[in-house]
């Protein structure tokens, strides 16, 4: 009677526990991130709960449970497998997360990064080797990059707004040229920016100068993202809209 009762309770809790994530990925779409995190964490705990009923004594994701049978050795194998669940989670979390935000605004920058930043630091946390978490958060900092490349077309078509308000410059086969340039080529700038543009015929001295100066801060958080992943004046970067 003790054993089914244990399994239904069991049973129960993975239940729940799927049902959470579930609802976290669900919160997701609504761009509830706060809401989410609690429901995937919860489920989280759940599962668990839900399988550990059979060890001697288990540690680890913040949560220490006493238990009855089994051996040290099937615990860690049991530890591998939560990690690689986690692992998992987050990877979808994440592409679930950076999607959105570029289908509709209910995820600014801002969330998205800090988003990527709460999944880093749970998975340092649970012994998740270094390069697993870039892997996972791989796709969300190429949309970081993206939408700094967005930030220097913007920049672009700007300066030409200003400095060329009748012609209609910026709707130019050279500058959509150019924009396509910065989006395809994100690793390899800002060193090939500059021979790009120098090596337009649709811009004059003056204007490759000034675009230049325009962009320059633009490419420099470029190459400090790719080189270490910081973010140049981050608080002036995560407070603009993405385009």
């Amino acid at each position: 009677m003790g054993g089914s009762l244990g399994n239904v309770v069991k049973g129960v809790l993975a239940l729940l526990g799927c049902i959470s994530f579930c609802l976290g990925t669900y919160h997701v779409y609504l761009g509830k991130l706060a809401e989410a995190g609690t429901a995937i964490g919860g489920g989280a705990v759940m599962l668990i709960f839900a399988f550990l009923s059979q060890f001697k004594r288990f540690k680890g994701f913040g949560v220490e449970a006493e238990t009855w049978e089994e051996t040290m050795e099937e615990a860690r194998d049991l530890v591998a497998e939560l990690r690689g669940l986690s692992i998992l989670t987050s990877e979808y979390l994440l592409s679930v997360a950076v999607r959105l935000g570029r289908w509709d605004s209910h995820l600014s920058r801002r969330e998205r990064f800090e988003l990527r930043q709460k999944i880093e630091k749970m998975l340092t946390e649970a012994g998740v080797s270094t390069d697993e978490i870039e892997r996972v958060t791989y796709e969300s900092k190429k949309y970081e990059l993206i939408d700094m490349a967005s930030d220097i077309c913007s920049l672009v078509r700007g300066y030409l707004e200003e400095a060329y308000p009748n012609q209609k410059k910026e709707s130019s086969s050279e500058v959509r040229e150019i924009e396509a340039f910065v989006r395809e080529h994100i690793n390899t700038l800002p060193e090939d920016f500059a021979k790009k543009l120098e090596a337009s015929e649709a811009f004059s001295a003056e204007d490759k100068a000034a675009l230049m100066a325009r962009v320059k801060t633009e490419l420099q958080r470029i190459k400090l993202f790719r080189s270490s992943g910081k973010i140049l004046d981050q608080e002036v970067w995560l407070s603009r809209e993405s385009y």
